[in-house]
C-alpha cells in the first residue's frame, strides 16, 4: 500500500516520466542516411527497402512506416540532395568574392560533398534518369526545376566572370558543361590509387588547377 501511495505521489509531482519516444524525423533521417551508404554498392536498381532494413536491423514493416515504397524513399533521397545542393550553390554564387573565387568554392563544395558521402555522387551521376522516371506530380516537377537551377547558377557566374574580363569570352554554357564534365570524371574515378593518393585537399587543388586553366584569361 505504501509503495502504491508513493507511486501516485511521484506521478503527481512529475518525478516519474514516460520514456520519451525516439522522434519520428530522427529515425527517418537514419533510414535515409543508411540508404545513402549502401547506394554506391547497389545502385538505384539494386537498393531495396529490405536491404535497408537489414542494414539497420529493422523489420521491413518498420521502413514502410516512414516510406510507402522504394519510389517514395528514392524521391526523399533526391529531394534532400537537390535542396541541400541548391541551397549551398545559391549561397556561394550570391556570396562575396570574385567570380573566380566563387567558382573555386563551388568546386570545393562538390569534391568535399562527394568525398564525404559517395552516395551523393551516385545520386548526382544518375539524377537525370531518376528524375525522368518520376511521375509528373507537383513535387517531382519542382525537383526537375531545382536540378536545372543549379547548372544555370554556374552559367550565370561564368557569364559574370566573362563580363568582368576574368574568364574567356566563350559560350558560358559550354564552359560550365566542361567544368561539370571534369568534376564528374574526377569524382567517378577518385578511388583510383593515383587520385586517392592526392587526398581531399590535393584533389580539390588539382581539379581547380585544371578547371581554371581552361577558363581564366
Amino acid at each position: 500500500m505504501l509503495k502504491l501511495l508513493t507511486f501516485v505521489k511521484n506521478c503527481k509531482e512529475g518525478v516519474l516520466r514516460a520514456t520519451p519516444k525516439k522522434p519520428r524525423e530522427t529515425r527517418r533521417k537514419k533510414i535515409l542516411q543508411t540508404a545513402l551508404e549502401i547506394l554506391p554498392q547497389r545502385g538505384f536498381d539494386g537498393i531495396t527497402l529490405e536491404s535497408i532494413a537489414d542494414a539497420l536491423g529493422y523489420t521491413k514493416p518498420a521502413i514502410y512506416y516512414y516510406f510507402k515504397n522504394k519510389d517514395d524513399l528514392v524521391c526523399s533521397l533526391v529531394t534532400d540532395y537537390l535542396k541541400d545542393a541548391h541551397q549551398a550553390i545559391c549561397a556561394i554564387t550570391d556570396g562575396n568574392g570574385s567570380p573566380k573565387e566563387r567558382l573555386i568554392r563551388i568546386i570545393h563544395f562538390y569534391v568535399d560533398r562527394n568525398c564525404e558521402q559517395r552516395g551523393y555522387f551516385t545520386i548526382d551521376h544518375h539524377l537525370g534518369g531518376v528524375l525522368r522516371k518520376m511521375p509528373h506530380t507537383a513535387e517531382a516537377d519542382n525537383l526537375r526545376k531545382l536540378s536545372l537551377e543549379i547548372p544555370s547558377r554556374l552559367i550565370k557566374l561564368i557569364n559574370e566572370g566573362i563580363q568582368l574580363g576574368e574568364f574567356r569570352d566563350e559560350d558560358p554554357a559550354v564552359l560550365g558543361s566542361l567544368i561539370f564534365s571534369l568534376l564528374g570524371g574526377v569524382l567517378t574515378h577518385m578511388e583510383m590509387p593515383s587520385l586517392a593518393s592526392l587526398g581531399v585537399e590535393g584533389l580539390k587543388q588539382r581539379v581547380c588547377d585544371f578547371a581554371l586553366k581552361g577558363i581564366v584569361v
